[in-house]
């Protein structure tokens, strides 16, 4: 059976949407329930993208039609109109909702919207090159997870991307400065006022972002009991919050999180509270938490490798962050969470911070009254979090720390 597709909800739209059976079954291929989700009197849902190749010929043989959030090319990325053309496709997807751009499928020659046969990437170099081209071609950063499904010869690739919190992707590579939006089977350029809806709906996307950030009580704060301190405090939300749940609470929580590195972070038993799980030290001044919707919280003391209290470090503060993500990649792989989630780095006490060196471990300089307030943000997929991303972003938000407070 083809891999299920996800309902495409718009930020504060509920997983339950209207259900448009209409009196009449839906059967592509066998496959039922794969277009579950009604919009505005119109059949929309989000592919999810195949993983194997027991689930990429499962999809093919359901011959599942090109629409709105799955489209099948051929790929190509020899000369500019080409990358031009790659970028297109993968930012007019994000632009259009989101959705799945299957890179080494035909199309059907009497039917073009329907998938034909399989046509195999042969360069081993082509992902890695597309990666690239990606990355340099499109602003905001593209969130998107390229999965690589390999077969006897060569390999699929099911790019998966996800829309931007942001605003909408623009295309600025190769002499080429427009944006792109997916319209059921086609990609066409945006017009002026289709952008500026598409950046006033992140704005209020944003404003109702900020609202759960501040319900949530993420990232989170050190309890009163812990007296006078400064710590570092990181957390992680869906930006669409409110699809499903993804923690199963169970009595024992350490069991549950048992055969990942999170432990370690937690010092105490997770206990389970309102939103999920929360596991706190007051001894160590540590805390870490677990929501049922995927936000995860961290929070510890600064100055800990250096043994000065309140002092904040570029390494130490890398070394932190590096650990906290690594648990969320974890985490979040275990819980089965795949949305596009933010991230939030700051550093919070009733004490002023102090710097340190660069590694927090020699003489320090105290502060004045104006320390700068500090916050680093960037918006993720969790299969990004890969261990060389993990490494660039804990140093890159370690060196806006530094930054702010003038290290």
């Amino acid at each position: 059976m083809a891999p299920p597709l996800r309902p495409a909800l718009a930020p504060g739209m509920v997983q339950d949407a209207e259900r448009s059976d209409g009196g009449a079954e839906l059967d592509f291929g066998g496959c039922l329930e794969l277009y579950g989700c009604k919009l505005d009197g119109t059949l929309r849902a989000v592919a999810i993208p195949p993983r194997n190749e027991a689930e990429l010929q499962a999809l093919l043989e359901a011959r599942i039609p090109e629409g709105q959030s799955l489209e099948y090319k051929e790929l190509s990325l020899k000369g500019r109109n080409a990358r031009v053309e790659a970028l297109k496709d993968l930012s007019g997807m994000g632009n259009g909702g989101g959705g799945v751009v299957l890179y080494g499928v035909t199309q059907d020659p009497t039917d073009r919207e329907l998938p034909g046969l399989l046509s195999p990437i042969l360069d081993a170099r082509a992902m890695g090159i597309l990666e690239d081209v990606v990355r340099s071609g499109v602003s905001p950063p593209l969130l998107w997870e390229p999965i690589r499904i390999d077969l006897g010869r060569g390999y699929v690739l099911a790019a998966d991307v996800a829309p931007s919190a942001l605003g909408p992707y623009m295309v600025h590579g190769y002499e080429e400065q427009r944006f792109y939006r997916r319209h059921g089977s086609r990609v066409d350029p945006m017009s002026e006022g289709e952008v500026r809806d598409a950046y006033a709906l992140a704005e209020r996307s944003r404003g109702d972002l900020e609202d759960r950030w501040q319900t949530s009580r993420l990232p989170m704060a050190p309890p009163p009991e812990w007296g006078k301190v400064v710590c570092y405090t990181v957390a992680a939300l869906p930006i669409h919050g409110g699809r499903r749940e993804y923690l199963p609470l169970r009595p024992d929580g350490r069991d549950y999180l048992k055969e990942t590195q999170c432990q370690l972070l937690m010092e105490e038993i997770p206990k389970v509270w309102a939103r999920g799980l929360l596991a706190r030290s007051d001894a160590k001044k540590t805390a870490f938490r677990i929501d049922r919707d995927g936000a995860l919280g961290s929070i510890g003391l600064t100055g800990v490798k250096s043994d000065l209290p309140g002092t904040v470090g570029l390494g130490e503060a890398m070394d932190w962050l590096d650990a906290r993500f690594r648990c969320f990649s974890l985490l979040w792989q275990q819980l089965g969470f795949r949305e596009t989630a933010q991230l939030r780095f700051t550093v919070v006490g009733e004490d002023k911070p102090v710097v340190a060196s660069s590694w927090g471990r020699t003489p320090y300089v105290q502060f004045g009254e104006d320390v700068p307030s500090f916050l680093a943000i960037r918006d993720v997929l969790p299969s990004q979090l890969t261990e060389e991303v993990r490494s660039a972003l804990a140093r890159e938000f370690a060196e806006l720390l530094s930054q702010a407070f003038g290290q």
